[in-house]
């Protein structure tokens, strides 16, 4: 028997190297399995509906990825299921992070720090975006901007969720890198204009409907009134840089820095509550090929409530607007108990 055990400092060492790997590899394979077995998931179809294209204006692109044969239609088929092995649970202590599908700077796939990182949920801009989407429920107020709604926000609808969002390895001196933010006086334009409106208002409803829910009476009109106030307020929007900026100040580690291009294909509305979409882990699986857009509806109204939350929804879909060409492939992902609520003919 002892000749078993009868091994050289190297085999030790050895051994001690391929452990946490291996236990490592086996705690993933045991996350993705429970992220499958705790939803399902569905395609609606394109992100704008198919027959609204010519309103989005973005430069993010699945059609011409397509046509000039980076993605092949097999890639594509495989992203729905794919995505809903990526989820896990969220960390109430952590940063809020935007929607954006690019990885983090520096993640490594092989490291237990990299994988276990404490994830907040993902909204469209992180807290600026709550801030935004407060706002525009609100109103204008004397001496409100957007720095100050940061602040408000913060300590009105977080709870112990960390002020969060995140820049980009290219940006330049007068940008951000996140959409939501650098696009806010475009998707000020979008919500005022009427020939955007009704199709903003349909994707909204179709969205809610994904969660069964529906909007607050007379809720869309008083958003885009709103919306037409702020746009004429100088100085509410304040540079994109100082946006950033304050949310630096309230959490000095709460601004991810992703690496580009934008390789998003899919968009997913994620219901399942308290979970959400381990981004650089999925994306680590096709070298950041193929990511996908993340939007926790569940944590918008659990957190928003149901007013600023249909505000949240309306400012995610003016944001992909602003950034897409709208030919993503649009996912919801809903507790395997949950169907949702039929649209309205």
């Amino acid at each position: 028997m002892g000749e078993i055990f009868n091994i050289t400092g190297i085999e030790v060492a050895k051994i001690a190297e391929i452990y946490p790997a291996r236990l490592l590899e086996l705690t993933k394979n045991k996350e993705r399995e429970m992220s499958e077995e705790q939803a399902t998931i569905e395609v609606l179809g394109e992100l704008s509906g198919g027959e609204r294209a010519d309103l989005w204006q973005g430069k993010i692109s699945l059609d011409s990825r397509i046509e000039s044969g980076e993605i092949t239609a097999d890639e594509l088929d495989s992203v729905p299921n794919n995505v809903n092995r990526f989820y896990v649970s969220v960390s109430e202590s952590a940063a809020l992070r935007c929607v954006d599908g690019s990885s983090l700077l520096g993640y490594d796939k092989n490291s237990a720090v990299s994988s276990n990182k404490p994830l907040g949920f993902q909204i469209q801009g992180g807290v600026a975006g709550v801030a935004q989407a407060m706002r525009l429920w609100l109103g204008p107020e004397p001496g409100a901007t957007l720095l100050t709604d940061i602040d408000k926000s913060t300590e009105k609808y977080l709870g112990n969720y960390q002020a969060g969002n995140h820049t980009d390895d290219t940006v330049g001196e007068d940008a951000t890198g996140c959409g939501a933010i650098d696009q806010y006086a475009t998707k000020l334009a979008f919500l005022t204009n009427p020939t955007k409106q009704p199709a903003i208002k349909d994707i909204a409803d179709s969205i809610m409907a994904s969660g069964n829910k529906t909007a607050p009476a007379g809720a869309f009109e008083r958003i885009t009134r709103n919306a037409a106030a702020l746009s004429q307020i100088e100085g509410y929007v304040p540079p994109a840089k100082d946006t950033l900026d304050k949310i630096r100040s309230l959490n000095p580690n709460g601004i991810e820095v992703l690496v580009r291009p934008h390789p998003e294909v899919s968009l997913t509305l994620n219901w399942v509550k308290n979970k959400t979409f381990s981004r650089d882990a999925y994306n680590a699986e096709t070298d950041s090929k193929i990511a996908n857009f993340n939007l926790d509806t569940w944590a918008i109204f659990d957190h928003l409530g149901e007013e600023v939350g249909y505000a949240a929804i309306v400012d995610a879909i003016v944001t992909v607007m602003a950034i897409t060409d709208g030919s993503q492939l649009l996912l919801v992902r809903r507790p395997v108990e949950q169907t949702p609520l039929p649209l309205a003919a």
